[in-house]
């Protein structure tokens, strides 16, 4: 659950970036979508058996902030090396273990950082 709350809360970070005082707001309709989005991943939270639907939007979400990242190359600050691979270890982590309780500190303990620092990923 914890994993599925930092997603969502990471999901609605990168919309904020996105709809802020830039030419993000060229793409109105990723922006709904991407808050539709959202807003059936917080309904499913309250139904059983919703894994999949919920992986499903997740991933349609991931991919349309990852497209309007990609669509304006040179605007976003590029990540270093070692970070990039703390957050492939955390993702590598989260996805190996999606179907189990996971908590920040097993998450940043597969990256080798402290709670605080994997929180800030």
């Amino acid at each position: 659950m914890i994993a599925k709350a930092k997603a969502i809360s990471h999901g609605i970070n990168a919309i904020r970036y996105i709809t802020g005082e830039s030419e993000h707001k060229k793409h109105p309709e990723k922006i709904h979508r991407i808050l539709d989005n959202l807003r059936q991943m917080k309904e499913l939270q309250n139904s059983p058996d919703t894994e999949f639907q919920t992986r499903s939007l997740l991933s349609e979400t991931w991919l349309l902030l990852l497209d309007e990242l990609r669509s304006h190359p040179g605007e976003h600050p590029q990540m270093g090396v070692e970070q990039r691979d703390r957050l492939r270890n955390m993702i590598a982590y989260i996805h190996r273990h999606y179907a189990d309780r996971v908590t920040l500190l097993e998450i940043a303990k597969a990256a080798g950082v402290s709670e605080r620092e994997a929180s800030r990923c």
